[in-house]
């Protein structure tokens, strides 16, 4: 297959009408995606969006999650190209996977100047986060520190995440990542660009009511089975308390159930110790990534220690202006972190300083922090900040 067509990254780099090859895959800064529908740059054609969630019932949510996709307009101007996105093979790997929990894959490809790595996170059947990253050639010095650092920050973000490698990047040989090769290649249709790419890929009233009419079927057939699964399971359950054995030792004690579901409830939740550790190794790795920062002191705050929050099924990603709005909540609540900081004194004034290092925390951690009144103290060499924190959980 790496033989069947080459590789594009950059029209102005790479121009499409020197090639004699007419199968290209598209990856790098020829294609601009985006989950919020942001605009892409000027010279870009939009086409078609792809479903960002897998399974029929996509086709009938109003607000399906979407994956926005625009391609550099130079492209259009060779005749008899055909094209594939590299993303379109992610993405058809990424939401036909079935293992459980997160999966963080690494594709995208290198050129002569840089390497383009496009990451995508998969939870629960959906794309759950898009994101292009642009790291030196592979023949720079410093292209493994720049890799590992990236990886780095992934991990924090991802720490219980399955990491996959795909073509056509070479295999890296990470730690705890798995190479998948092409397979995520395999399959990828090379067609025309379309300049109008949504209208091209509208389908008929027809397709949309034939796969309602099926799916309600599939409906009626499975509320159908779990009635008559239930049904059953009262039956047995009426026959087997009518049992002479039970009734002659007073029956069953639904208290004694009760009590025992709650037992096992709590035993199953999450242990207050066990989420402030977590908590703690979380902040004290992502502050230990920021370099010249040292922690004096820290303290979690009891409102804190929350049980972890999972999002419910079928849930729509928030948009950046909810996520904003949900953020800035922080200023009317009690902090939920409190942290003194030693770093090397700059010349820029101490406000500014601090500025700049919570920035770095924030991205490293993903809490919101903000300098507590007459924050930071200072000598020759040296400044302390106290810092306040907030978790999103």
């Amino acid at each position: 297959m790496a033989n069947s067509f080459e590789i594009i990254t950059s029209a102005h780099i790479d121009p499409p009408t020197n090639r004699k090859v007419r199968r290209v895959l598209l990856a790098g800064e020829v294609v601009f995606a985006s989950l919020q529908g942001a605009l892409p740059p000027s010279g870009f054609v939009s086409q078609a969006p792809r479903d960002a969630q897998g399974g029929l019932a996509v086709h009938f949510m109003k607000n399906a999650p979407k994956v926005h996709v625009s391609i550099d307009q130079r492209l259009c101007k060779v005749p008899r190209m055909r094209c594939a996105l590299a993303l379109d093979g992610y993405l058809a790997w990424g939401l036909g996977e079935r293992r459980k929990g997160i999966v963080v894959l690494l594709g995208g490809a290198e050129s002569e100047h840089s390497t383009h790595v496009s990451i995508l996170a998969f939870s629960g059947g959906k794309v759950s986060e898009l994101d292009e990253k642009v790291l030196p050639p592979a023949t720079a010095t410093y292209f493994r520190d720049a890799l590992a650092s990236m990886v780095g920050e992934l991990r924090l973000k991802y720490p219980t995440a399955h990491f996959v490698q795909a073509a056509p990047l070479p295999d890296w040989a990470l730690e705890g990542v798995e190479y998948l090769g092409e397979k995520p290649l395999r399959g990828l249709s090379f067609r025309s660009i379309a300049l109008r790419g949504p209208s091209r890929h509208v389908a008929p009233a027809l397709v949309y009511a034939g796969i309602g009419a099926l799916g309600m079927s599939f409906y009626a057939a499975a509320i159908t089975t779990g009635w008559n699964r239930y049904d059953r399971a009262v039956a047995a359950y009426g026959k087997a308390v009518a049992d002479p054995a039970i009734e002659g030792r007073g029956g069953i004690d639904t208290g004694f159930l009760s009590v025992a579901g709650a037992r096992r409830v709590f035993m199953e939740s999450p242990r207050r110790q066990a989420v402030l550790v977590e908590k703690a190794e979380a902040v004290v790795r992502g502050i230990g990534s920021v370099p010249g920062v040292q922690i004096v002191e820290m303290k979690l705050l009891s409102q804190a220690v929350r049980a972890p929050q999972t999002p419910a099924a079928g849930v729509v990603e928030e948009s950046p202006q909810q996520e904003q709005q949900r953020r800035s909540l922080a200023a009317d609540r009690t902090a939920d972190v409190a942290i003194s900081l030693s770093v090397p004194r700059a010349k820029e004034p101490a406000v500014n300083q601090a500025q700049s290092v919570m920035a770095q925390i924030a991205a490293h951690t993903g809490m919101s922090l903000r300098l507590t009144h007459q924050g930071w103290r200072e000598d020759k060499e040296t400044r302390t900040f106290r810092i306040e924190g907030f978790f999103h959980d």
